[in-house]
């Protein structure tokens, strides 16, 4: 019996399903932080408020129930590059119903925020790679696709 068999033979039928947003998107443009900072507010409709993301000093904001990031670092030549990314901040999505705790799908919204930002003069913004995501992370990303490079899969 599977998982998903198992949760179906619940008494009372399956927990619910939600379906939360997240995405990761990386600008490479060198502009100034307080400038891309501003066109990235103007383009969301948001605001964001000093913070901190993993002890490392960030922006952050709330937005449809999502905690957004922004983290600048110091990219090629030390222009400076930015990453955002977000997931499901708001408590109420995981709230137990009818005594059941629902089960989280994530979309990935990645490459239409990408585009809305860039559509909207918030600078050129793109999704990362698994490799960069991997490299970012401090791995290896050779070690993970068994051919010693990315295995082109995002």
């Amino acid at each position: 019996m599977t998982d998903k068999d198992a949760r179906k033979a619940e008494p009372g039928g399956p927990p619910p399903v939600r379906v939360v947003f997240s995405f990761v998107v990386w600008s490479d443009t060198g502009m100034p932080t307080v400038e891309m900072l501003g066109r990235v507010e103007a383009a969301m409709g948001c605001t964001f408020v000093r913070g901190k993301y993993a002890y490392e000093p960030a922006w952050r904001a709330d937005l449809m129930g999502m905690r957004i990031y922004f983290l600048e670092w110091p990219g090629v030549r030390f222009k400076p590059a930015f990453e955002m990314h977000g997931a499901i901040a708001d408590m109420r999505f995981r709230e137990r119903r009818q005594g059941k705790t629902p089960e989280l799908v994530s979309q990935d919204i990645s490459q239409g925020l990408a585009d809305l930002l860039s559509a909207l003069g918030a600078g050129e913004w793109r999704v990362p790679t698994r490799a960069e995501l991997l490299a970012d992370a401090g791995f290896d990303p050779s070690l993970f696709d068994g051919q010693g490079g990315e295995s082109g899969e995002d």
